[in-house]
C-alpha cells in the first residue's frame, strides 16, 4: 500500500513509493515501513559497495552502489533477502530484466551486467538522480506542467510504451513515480508489472496501481498494447490539470469495498479538459480523453497512434519530432 493510501497491484514493484497527492485524506490506513537488509558501506559481491539506500518494498530493495571495477553508480535491485517463497519473485526480477535487456531506448531505464559473485538474485541499472515526475508534480503550482512541457513528456512516455509493446509486452504500470528525469528528457523506470500480452488471455491478479488503471486491469480481462494507452492518458490528463482523471469520484466517496468506488474508471468517464483549464484547446481535449475511454475498442489501436496526434499538438518548435515523419502519423 502506498502512503496515498492506493495499493499498487503488482508484488514485485516498490510500495513505499508514492503513486498521487490526494486532495483529501484516502483514510486512516498507512503504509507499512520495509527495513533495509544493508546499511551504506556495506560490500556486495566483490565488486559493489552501498552507498546510498533507495527504496524498500516487501519482496525488493533497491540500493545505489558503487562499482570499483567500472568506476561508477548504479542502481542496484534486489530480492530481499529470506523470503519464505522467493521463487515467484526471482521469476518476476529475471523476467524485468530480460524484458528491459530487450527495449533498447532512449526513453527506458538501461541494465548492466551484475556482479556474478552476488549470492543474492539483483539487477543492476542506470542511477538516475532524478527528480521523478512524481515530485516535479508535487513541487509545481497546483500539481501542473506547462502544457507545452507536459506533451513533450507523454510524447517521449509513449514512444518508450511502443518500444515495449514491440516486442510483445505490456508496460502495465505507468505513473508519475515510474517516470525519472535525465535533463529534460523522461526515462520509463520500474519494470516489475510488465506483462506478456496475447489476445484473449486474462491475467490471473489485478495488475497496475489504482487511479491510472485502464477498465479491463481492473476487471481483470485480456490486456493489450490499448491498456498503456489509457495509461498513458491519464498522466496526460493529471499533468496538465494536476488531478487525477476520475479524482472527483475518487476522493468523494468513502465505502471503497464496492469496486466501482475504489475503481471510478469502469463506471464513468472523465472530467472535461476545458473546464478545468482555461485556454485549454478542443484538440487537446479530444486526444486526451480518446486515450481514457473505457472500452479499449475506442482508444487509439497503438502507443504511436497516440504519440503522433499528442506530437501535433505541440507548437511546431516544441515537437519532439518533424511532423510526418511518425509511421502513424
Amino acid at each position: 500500500m502506498s502512503p496515498s493510501g492506493f495499493s499498487t497491484g503488482h508484488q514485485s514493484g516498490e510500495q513505499s513509493v508514492p503513486v498521487g497527492i490526494p486532495r483529501k485524506p484516502a483514510g486512516p490506513r498507512r503504509a507499512p515501513v520495509y527495513e533495509f537488509t544493508f546499511d551504506v558501506g556495506d560490500r556486495l559481491g566483490s565488486e559493489l559497495t552501498v552507498i546510498d539506500r533507495i527504496s524498500a518494498g516487501p519482496f525488493t530493495e533497491i540500493y545505489r552502489v558503487w562499482s570499483r571495477l567500472r568506476l561508477c553508480q548504479f542502481a542496484c535491485k534486489m530480492l530481499r533477502p529470506g523470503l519464505d517463497d522467493p521463487e515467484p519473485h526471482r521469476r518476476s526480477l529475471a523476467n524485468e530484466e530480460s524484458v528491459l535487456r530487450r527495449v533498447r531506448h532512449p526513453n527506458v531505464v538501461r541494465v548492466f551486467p551484475g556482479d556474478p559473485e552476488l549470492e543474492h538474485e539483483h539487477m543492476l541499472m542506470e542511477h538516475l538522480e532524478g527528480p521523478s515526475l512524481f515530485e516535479l508534480l508535487a513541487e509545481s503550482s497546483r500539481r501542473r506542467r506547462k502544457p507545452s512541457v507536459a506533451l513533450r513528456i507523454a510524447v517521449a512516455r509513449g514512444a518508450a510504451l511502443e518500444a515495449v509493446h514491440a516486442i510483445g509486452f505490456v508496460y502495465c504500470d505507468l505513473k508519475p513515480a515510474n517516470v525519472i528525469m535525465r535533463g529534460d528528457s523522461p526515462i520509463l523506470v520500474d519494470f516489475g508489472a510488465v506483462y506478456r500480452w496475447t489476445p484473449n488471455r486474462r491475467p490471473s491478479e489485478r495488475i497496475g496501481t489504482d487511479p491510472y488503471m485502464a477498465p479491463e486491469q481492473v476487471l481483470r480481462e485480456p490486456l493489450s498494447p490499448r491498456t498503456d494507452v489509457f495509461g498513458l492518458g491519464a498522466l496526460t490528463y493529471e499533468m496538465l490539470t494536476g488531478e487525477w482523471p476520475f479524482e472527483h469520484q475518487l476522493m468523494n466517496v468513502f465505502d471503497r469495498t464496492k469496486l466501482h468506488n475504489r475503481f471510478p474508471q469502469i463506471a464513468h468517464s472523465p472530467g472535461g479538459l476545458r473546464r478545468r483549464i482555461q485556454g485549454m484547446g478542443a484538440e487537446v481535449e479530444e486526444v486526451v480523453h480518446r486515450c481514457l475511454a473505457r472500452d479499449p475498442e475506442e482508444r487509439y489501436e497503438s502507443a504511436a497512434e497516440a504519440v503522433a496526434d499528442l506530437n501535433s499538438l505541440l507548437d511546431r518548435d516544441d515537437r519532439v519530432f518533424p511532423g510526418g515523419t511518425n509511421r502513424a502519423a
